[in-house]
This record gives C-alpha cells, sequence and structure tokens, in this order.
C-alpha cells in the first residue's frame, strides 16, 4: 500500500502518547510527450496506477483514446508516446435507471474499496459503475486524480468504454460535472455536497445529480426521476 509509517506524539484528554501514524505518500509527476519532449502537465499524486491516470488525463482533457503500451514510467517522468491514438466520443444513455437498493449498495462498496483513505484520512476517491456492480474504483490526493485514475483503468480494458454511473468522496463543482458529462455520465453520486453551479450545469446536461450519499441517506438534487 502507498504509505508510509511515522512515529507521532498524539495528546488527548488523558495526556500523551508516543504512536506510529500511517501517511499517504506524494509525489511529483511530469508528464511528457514522448515525441516532441514537450511537458504536458506536471501533479502530485499517490505513486499509484501512474500509467491510468496519464490515460485517464488525455482522455478526460485532450478527448483522445491512448493504448495503454503508449504510457511508460520512469521515475518522476510519465511518457506518452502518441500512435494512432483516437477520440471515442460517448454520449450520454437515456435508459439509465437506479434503485434506491443498488444506490445504498454501491455507495457501501464505494466506502468498503477506500483502503487507502482508512489508514491515513488523506486521499479522495472516484468510481465508474453500472446499475449492479462497482467497476473501476481509484484513490489520490485529489478528486480530480481519482477521478483520471478511474477513467484509466477502464479505458485499459479492451471494451468500449461506458461511464454511465459515477461516484465521488469529495465536493461537487461546475468543472467536475463538465468533465462527467463529457464522459457521457447519467447520474453522478457523491458523498459531498454540490456547488450551486454544480447543480445548474447538471441541469443543463440533463444529468441526476446526488449528494451527502452516506450510509442509507441521500439528496438528489436534479434529475430523480432516474431514482426509483
Amino acid at each position: 500500500m502507498w504509505q508510509r509509517t511515522i512515529k507521532i506524539i498524539k495528546y488527548s484528554g488523558f495526556g500523551r502518547t508516543k504512536t506510529n501514524e500511517q501517511l499517504a505518500m506524494e509525489r511529483q509527476r511530469h508528464l511528457v510527450n514522448n515525441a516532441t519532449g514537450a511537458k504536458i502537465t506536471t501533479f502530485s499524486c499517490s505513486p499509484d496506477h501512474e500509467r491510468e491516470w496519464a490515460i485517464g488525463y488525455l482522455y478526460c482533457n485532450q478527448g483522445i483514446r491512448v493504448s495503454p503500451s503508449a504510457i511508460t514510467t520512469n521515475g518522476e517522468v510519465i511518457s506518452w508516446t502518441p500512435d494512432n491514438d483516437v477520440a471515442v466520443p460517448v454520449e450520454a444513455a437515456d435508459n439509465i435507471h437506479l434503485a434506491v437498493a443498488a444506490l445504498h449498495q454501491l455507495t457501501s462498496q464505494f466506502q468498503e474499496a477506500a483502503i487507502l483513505y482508512k489508514n491515513t484520512g488523506t486521499t479522495q476517491s472516484a468510481a465508474i459503475c453500472t446499475p449492479k456492480a462497482l467497476l473501476h474504483h481509484a484513490e489520490d490526493l485529489t478528486d480530480q486524480g481519482a477521478l483520471y485514475k478511474a477513467v484509466g483503468k477502464l479505458l485499459s480494458q479492451p471494451d468500449p468504454p461506458r461511464f454511465d454511473i459515477g461516484l465521488m468522496s469529495g465536493k461537487l463543482d461546475e468543472a467536475t460535472i463538465d468533465m462527467w458529462h463529457r464522459l457521457g455520465t447519467s447520474i453522478l453520486i457523491s458523498r459531498g455536497a454540490p456547488t450551486d453551479l454544480a447543480v445548474d450545469r447538471a441541469i443543463q446536461h440533463n444529468m441526476t445529480l446526488i449528494g451527502f450519499a452516506r450510509g442509507t441517506r441521500f439528496s438528489i438534487y436534479t434529475g430523480a426521476e432516474r431514482i426509483s
């Protein structure tokens, strides 16, 4: 697991104790176009699933699907070699519905999968789902990084991509809604809350938006007709 143990002193109402603490590892990485040598972006992440991060980043931000073999990692540098990369636009399906019991099951699986968060209390999570199963879960230091990793995991499979239902652990803002919309997502669920512009965007994109999904409770902000 991508964490580091350090010794700390904890204070409480009963005094202080020396103990070990688990910290999530943070590393800086540079995504580079191997053909031109140009740096595409620099980012901080937990140092796992870096290839998937790059695949998801390129898909979400540049609209291209790259082969996993086109991404190589070497220390701080992640290299992308362009080669027959294709854009694969995905439109939201009209017939996606989610039963309340299935929503509870997905959010429970989502919470159970967040192992690094349980150990460190630091990371955010994202997942790609169907109405019946949580398919690809990822953790990273930010919501966006977790989303890139989850997308990259799905795109590393040979099947045509579908992003019908998304799950996130943190807040939902306007940019996040737009990114999920470009993926073709119909239902977006979060343990956190949306901003006002996120709700406006979800209405504009005809997306079902659910927040505060914790245990058996959740709040529907838009698109209630998809939840039964």
